[in-house]
């Protein structure tokens, strides 16, 4: 084959807007605005017109380099750390025995993606740290085109969560968080943003302070209603595209507030952080009180996403990446 093509392949559909589909779309947009167009994008749906032999070499999201030979992995998280560190962290309830039971399975699928790539693009600090003995891991960050994100609306204190908080999903205890904390400072005020259980719907319904949107279209334009952004995340769960739903919280000039857990491989150091409910409540109370603070920390945490998760610098590594081990 002359000319290099590369496939981007999805393990999921890309008409599922989350964290996971987030990253192969936005790397699309950046290889396009960097000129690069020999590139097809694929997903679940696609797939079945897929010929691998079309293709210098397959640029595999999630666990879909499991399907091909000629292939870089693309790791937005590492399944069976999270376990680990749920079990080393947490009691965990019967219904996470389940779970538990599969860390084998994972391990052995994860070994063999990262063993048979030919190199590992890392979302984030900590995946690359932990590819990097096998010698082939590569840094692109998760990334945002800034300049389609206006800034929120600093006057309010409304403070976003993200779900979706349904009970198939495993971060839905981040109610818990936001309902403690709701009754415990009843003048903060919560949006819950995503899909949610009916049941939970009319407990929320009881509290005068937590508002939910449901499913949206246009997540961007929900967290420019608020000025902060809540991820109370825990170590044994999978973080749902959090550290995405943080870039596009900065790129909209919010302040965060989050336990560790969320904000690995996102080191801005305005982003305010804890693990028990009360000292969450009180980074929360903070921004609340003033505007002044809000605009200031928002305005910072937009400059470091510029920064840091530029999507027109991030994909530009793609690019060289691909140029190497297309040769």
């Amino acid at each position: 084959m002359d000319k290099m093509i590369v496939a981007i392949v999805s393990g999921k559909s890309l008409t599922e807007k989350d964290g996971s589909t987030f990253r192969p779309l936005m790397q699309s947009q950046g290889l396009n605005t960097n000129g690069f167009v020999d590139f097809e994008l694929f997903d679940v749906n696609s797939i079945d017109d897929f010929e691998e032999d079309d293709f210098s070499i397959i640029h595999a999201h999630q666990m879909s380099g499991l399907l091909f030979n000629n292939y870089l992995a693309d790791l937005h998280g590492v399944a069976t750390r999270q376990f680990k560190d749920g079990v080393t962290r947490h009691s965990f309830l019967k219904r996470k025995f389940a779970e538990l039971v599969r860390l084998p399975e994972l391990e052995k699928m994860e070994k063999k993606l990262i063993g048979n790539a030919r190199a590992i693009v890392c979302a984030g600090e900590s995946i690359e740290e932990f590819v990097r003995p096998t010698g082939k891991a590569f840094l692109v960050r998760n990334c945002v085109d800034t300049s389609k994100y206006k800034c929120c609306d600093y006057s309010s204190a409304r403070i976003a969560v993200c779900g979706p908080f349904l009970r198939t999903y495993q971060n839905r205890y981040q109610l818990d968080y936001v309902i403690r904390i709701a009754k415990a400072f009843p003048k903060l005020s919560f949006l819950l943003v995503g899909r949610i259980e009916h049941d939970d719907l009319e407990i929320l319904h009881r509290l005068g302070n937590i508002e939910s949107t449901g499913y949206v279209e246009d997540f961007a334009e929900v967290l420019r209603t608020c000025s902060i952004m809540f991820a109370p995340y825990s170590s044994f769960t999978s973080q749902g595209g959090a550290k995405t739903k943080l870039i596009e919280a900065a790129a909209c000039g919010m302040c965060i507030v989050a336990t560790p857990y969320a904000v690995c491989d996102f080191f801005a150091e305005n982003v305010m952080v804890a693990e028990d409910a009360m000292s969450l409540a009180k980074h929360l109370q903070y921004f609340a009180e003033s505007e002044d603070v809000r605009k200031a920390v928002g305005h910072s945490m937009k400059r470091y996403v510029s920064t840091n998760h530029c999507y027109l610098t991030e994909t530009k590594k793609l690019i060289k990446i691909y140029e190497e081990f297309c040769n």
